[in-house]
């Protein structure tokens, strides 16, 4: 039984079809990711604007939002 679940996941494996299909798959993974990263990055640039028109100091700000204090100071 297992040497007949080898021999289909080589078989899946040498598919052109099936490889195409995971990499599809992979590409859609990493940029859901991306897209997430991205959003969360916004995120953090919005509430450092917040914290700049409330005069909080930017170390206070680099530190809870992450962002460098030169990226603060170009906002």
């Amino acid at each position: 039984m297992l040497m007949r679940a080898v021999k289909k996941i080589e078989e899946l494996i040498d598919d052109p079809d099936m490889v195409q299909y995971i990499d599809v798959e992979k590409g859609m993974e990493l940029g859901r990711k991306e897209d997430i990263k991205e959003a969360a990055k916004k995120t953090r640039i919005e509430m450092a604007k917040k914290m700049l028109e409330d005069k909080l100091d930017i170390s206070v700000i680099s530190k809870y939002t992450g962002l460098s204090k030169d990226e603060i100071k170009k906002m």
